[in-house]
Parts: C-alpha cells; structure tokens; sequence
C-alpha cells in the first residue's frame, strides 16, 4: 500500500516494525527501539537508561526516542509502529506527550515513521505538522471482500462457496472478519452464516466467536492460541517448543499450524514473536477461558527455565520479562521488587484491567487489582494512563468493601480532576448503600462528560430502576435504544419492564439476543426463572434452573443466587432460601440481601409482623422493598385472622404501591 501511495520513497517498505501495547507510552516506544539498536541488549542493563530515561522531561524523552530512531534513517530504513490508541485520549485528544512527539518530527525530516493508529488525528492536531502525512485505511469494498473470501476458502481446504449478500454487507469490509467467515464457510458451509444477520446481535462478533469456537479449533490450534492469550506476545522459539513438547508433534506440523492461524486472522508475527490478533484475544478467553491448568504448568515449567537461563547470561529480552510478569499475575504472584523498574505504564494498566476482568473466577482477583495498582498513585507515567490504573483499584476496593481506602483514592482523583471521578462517586455510593439521588445527579454529570459512557448509562438505569423513577428510565431507554441492543445490563432491564407488563413473547424474544451476548453472566437464563415465578407461579422449575446457572456460572454469581434464595421462599423451601441468604450475608454488602430474603420466609410463613420486621432492617431500600410491602400488606387483609376493620385499609396500601410501581418485576430482585 505505502509504495503505491509513495512511489518517490521505496525505503518505507524496508525497517523494523514494533507491535506495541494498545496504550503504549514514550516507555515503551523507547523500550522496543533501544531493544532492536542494541546488539547486546538486555533489561537489566537496560534499567538505569530506562531510570534515566524517566527523570527526564516529556521535551527530553522525544528528543531522546527521536535521536534513537535517527540510527535507522541512517541505514536507509523507515520504523513502523502499531499503536493503536496509545497516541489519543478517550475523547480523540493527542496525549500532551504525543503531540510534543509529533511536532518534533520537523527536526527529524530525513526519519521516516509509520504510525499504524486506531483513529486520525483531529484538523486542529494535523495542520501544524507540516512534515506528517495522515493516509486513512478505507473499508473494503463489498467485491473486494468477496474476492477475499474466494481465495482463503481453499487454505482452509473447503469448496469456494460464498455467504449471501446480507452477511456480505454485514463484515462492514473488516478483513478480519472476512477470513474468519472464509474459514467457518470453508469448515462447516456457507448455511452457518448465512441466517438474516439482522436477527443477529453483532454479526462481526458472532462470526469471530463461531470461529473460535471448540468444533472449529483442533487441539492443537486452541493451545496455541491460549499460550498466546496469556502474553503480549511470545518468542516464535519457545511457542514452539512448548506446543511441539506438549502435543508430541514434528516442526512441519507446527509450522502448518501457524499457517492456518495465520491464514484465519486468528494470530499474527511480529519480528521474532507471535501475537494473538487483537480482535480475538478478549474474544478468546470469553469462549475458552485460560486453557487448560496442564499446558498452564508446562507454560510455567518452561518459562522459568528461559527466565533463569536469561538472568544468569544477562540476555533478558523484552517480550521473555513482560511473558514472566503477566504469567506471574495470572498465577496470582507480586512482582519481585528488584524488577520494580522495569515495568512500563502500558502493562501494569493491562495488567490491573486483565485481573479486574477475572473477579468472577478467581475470589483474590480484585486484591490484585489493588496491589499492583496501587503504586500508580506516585509512578512517572501520563495521567490518562494514570486515570485507568487508578480507576480500577477504586471499584476493586468498593467490591471488597473497603470504602475509606476507596474514598481516598476518589478524592485523589478529584483533586487531580480527573474526568472519570463523577461516575466513580456514582458507583461507591450505589455499591454501598448510599444516597441513589445523589448518585443519579452524578451520573448525569457524568454522561455530560462522556468517559466510561457504557458502563454510566447502564448504572443510571439500575438506579433509576432501584428508584422506581419509571418514566426517566423509560425515556433513557428510549434514548440509548442503539446502547440497549448491545449493552447486556441495559437489555436485561428492559426485559424486566417486559416481564412486568406481561408480554412474555416479546420478553423471551430478547431473552434469545441476551443470550447471545458477550458477558450474558446468566442474565438470560435468570429472566426466563423470573417469567417462571410471574406468569407460571412454578418456582420449584425457577429455583431448579437458577440452581444450574449456578453450578456452571461463575461471573454474576451472587445476582443468580439471590433470585435461588427469593424462589426458595415463594416455593416454602425455607431451608434452601435461609442456606443461600447466609452465604450474602457473609458477602461484601449482603446483609440487605439476608433480610429480604428472611421477610419473604416469614411472608410465607404468614408470620406478617416479623416480615414487615425483617423489611424495615433493610439499610438501602428500594423500590423492590416497596413491592414487598404490598405483598405483605395485600397478604395480611386476604387473611381471615386479620381483624376485619383492618382488611381493607391494608387492601388499599397494596393497590396504591402497585398502582405506583407498575411497570415493575416483582422478581427483579437486587
């Protein structure tokens, strides 16, 4: 492409090229070049020049990383850098260290740079660079996307049969998805993606997710692709000693194997290394987790044996000391404090999200989190960055109920203004029982400002559904109906608003699209129990298939077993409920949840006095607590003990409460 584009300078196709982290920083630009001018580098030496490196003034860094990349133009050679976002705040903004980095490439006309970006610079940012050239990498053209597909399918060994034109169009000229499409055609026939992609939750993902999946992987292919899951990237060397020992297969078979994936998308080289392709990584883990506990400790044997033999010959490479840290993280380890400076920015945030993103599964995740991003708080490294880092502590320290340590962090983050820190506020005081209007007046602030907006918009419709504030949450939903198709929190509330109008067919309709979400977290298979209890009043089949949600499910696991607990007292299995309702109660924030669940057993027991008790014990009541007034209240004036000038007034209470509140499922329970 450069050349046709260029055909004055044929060097551009000629040099190194650096697949750096999706938020890189100047550390780790600086890392990979001094990595590849170095003849003899390593990362113990390296240390005290990266110590060096990092008292130096943002001025002083570009100029240094400029002066670095001069060896190449000097040789003739051009420097491609993929980078993804790592130039660009959430907004679009250049980092201040990015534009000072661009506006120096004037002093450094004779350098050529490529920078393979996520987004173009905004007019505002790209008209002082006289010296840059922005080239926009247009989608592909339905025609082309087609030829594409053509020529992959027979890599895969399949008969050139192509989709249909709605999945076609649906690829958005992605080549990615493309050859993802080409391989499933080519292993299983065009009919499996060939239904009406409109029916379809995300086509582009459902397609790279079919393409992953265990019928379409061999072995062989699957453990490639979780060793890759694991690291950043990794020697082609050690790849392919592990997966040749672990499988007992020939170099030729490896190689085909690489081939293959390659082919598919699914992995990509850079330099020495193999990397999982940054689509598919995320993807990955959701379908296959993180391999097999096996390969994990062959991993782990041969690591540490590359690791020893690095240290003792003082040839410690980049991409061998970031496979040791994050190995070391997956396995729940702490970073020996001799490496303390050598760890860039870029990966502890990954570090910190990819341990956040695993509290389901792994119960000492979040304390993770804390303890290796907690020394963020005083590291050099760009306040964005810095943002993320500390952002993920804060809602990791809520989690575990450590409110004064988060409320610490929070006010740190204030006074450095960080734009995250309304919706942060917002959601220490919805997870801890705090003022909800306060924390709806935050989230709106917060959805002006616009960072995290998924994650604001989908906590304002939980607290203003906790409210019962029916018409703001039905106009918010109506406002983000394009975030509601694809967001699994704000689907699964307006499949309650369904389930509570009654219509059933359009609720288990969009029921079968959460379903088919990423991070669904049982949400699905909850709301068809809650339509179980409402329409079929069968809470033995409700609690039966919460009950097996539950022996599967790790992530949302605690939602799950509060609706177990709430069917396990309508259905008078009080036993059950009581067992399930002690367990929140030793959670973090569960003592809300015990005595709901014990006012629905003494409801149950006719024992209206102890409900109405337990009810009142709630801290954080909501509008779920309201209904369970109406109940008791409607069950006590249907009872014959109660005295008769008594009935009708406790009837009147119900039917005003209901009356209010209903759009409600009476088991959305929170």
């Amino acid at each position: 492409m450069l050349p046709a584009i260029f055909p004055t300078l044929p060097d551009l196709t000629y040099g190194p090229e650096f697949e750096l982290p999706a938020h890189a920083g100047l550390a780790d630009i600086y890392r990979a070049v001094r990595e590849e001018l170095q003849d003899s580098f390593s990362l113990t030496g390296f240390e005290s020049s990266l110590a060096a490196f990092n008292t130096l003034s943002t001025e002083g860094q570009v100029t240094e990383v400029w002066r670095s990349l001069q060896h190449f133009s000097d040789l003739g050679q051009a420097v491609t850098l993929v980078i993804g976002q790592g130039l660009y705040e959430d907004r679009g903004d250049l980092k201040p260290w990015a534009q000072t980095f661009l506006a120096h490439s004037s002093k450094y006309a004779a350098i050529k740079l490529c920078l393979v970006t996520g987004r173009q610079l905004r007019s505002r940012d790209f008209r002082p660079l006289v010296t840059v050239q922005q080239i926009d990498v247009a989608a592909l053209e339905d025609a082309d996307i087609k030829t594409l597909i053509l020529e992959t399918i027979p890599i895969f060994g399949g008969a050139t049969e192509l989709p249909n034109d709605t999945v076609i169009r649906s690829i958005g000229g992605h080549p990615t998805v493309a050859r993802a499409v080409a391989r499933l055609v080519a292993l299983r026939g065009p009919v499996v993606v060939d239904g009406d992609a409109k029916q379809v939750f995300d086509i582009q993902e459902e397609i790279l997710s079919e393409s992953l999946g265990f019928d379409t992987l061999k072995p062989i292919e699957r453990d490639v692709l979780s060793i890759l899951s694991w690291v950043p990237q990794l020697s082609s060397e050690m790849t392919s000693e592990i997966v040749r020992l672990h499988h007992n297969i020939s170099k030729e078979e490896f190689s085909d194997t690489i081939d293959y994936l390659m082919a598919g998308c699914l992995m990509q080289i850079s330099g020495p290394n193999y990397l999982i392709a940054r689509p598919i990584r995320g993807m990955f883990r959701r379908k296959h987790g993180y391999g097999s506990v096996e390969l994990r400790s062959a991993f782990a044997a041969h690591l540490k044996v590359a690791w020893s033999t690095a240290v003792e010959n003082d040839e410690l490479r980049g991409e061998l000391f970031d496979a040791f840290i994050y190995m070391t993280a997956l396995e729940g380890g702490t970073l020996p404090k001799e490496f303390d400076g050598l760890l860039l920015p870029s990966t502890l945030q990954d570090l910190v999200r990819d341990a956040y993103d695993r509290r389901h599964n792994d119960e000492d995740a979040l304390q993770r989190v804390i303890n290796w991003g907690k020394p963020a708080v005083d590291m050099k490294m760009d306040e964005n960055t810095r943002e993320e880092i500390l952002s993920y502590v804060l809602r990791a320290q809520v989690r575990l109920g450590q409110v004064e340590p988060a409320k610490i962090v929070l006010k740190l983050m204030k006074d450095r203004g960080y734009r995250s820190a309304a919706y942060l506020e917002a959601f220490l005081i919805r997870l801890t029982g705090g003022d909800l209007d306060k924390a709806v007046h935050l989230l709106g602030e917060a959805r002006d400002i616009g960072k995290y907006l998924n994650s604001v918009v989908a906590d304002l419709a939980i607290c203003l559904k906790l409210l019962g504030r029916w018409p703001q949450l039905d106009a918010l939903l109506k406002k983000e109906k394009k975030r509601v198709e694809q967001n699994p929190v704000l689907l699964d509330i307006k499949i309650g608003l369904l389930v509570a109008s009654g219509d059933y067919a359009d609720a288990e309709r969009e029921i079968g699209r959460l379903r088919s979400m990423p991070f669904d977290d049982g949400r699905a298979d909850s709301r068809t129990a809650t339509i179980y209890m409402n329409r079929d009043r069968n809470f033995n089949s409700a609690f039966d298939l919460l009950t097996t949600i539950l022996n599967k499910q790790t992530r949302g696991a605690n939602s799950i077993r509060r609706l177990r607990a709430l069917a396990a007292a309508r259905g008078k299995r009080f036993d059950d409920a009581r067992r399930d309702s002690e367990y929140l109660r030793s959670r973090s924030g569960g003592e809300d949840a015990y005595n709901r669940i014990e006012s629905e057993i003494k409801l149950a027991q006719r024992d209206y006095d102890g409900a109405e008790a337990a009810r009142r014990k709630v801290k954080a009541p909501t509008v779920q607590d309201r209904l369970l007034r109406a109940r008791i209240a409607e069950a006590q004036g249907q009872d014959i003990n109660t005295p008769l000038d008594l009935r009708q007034p406790l009837l009147n209470e119900a039917f005003n409460i209901r009356t209010a509140n209903r759009t409600v499922d009476e088991y959305d329970f929170e």
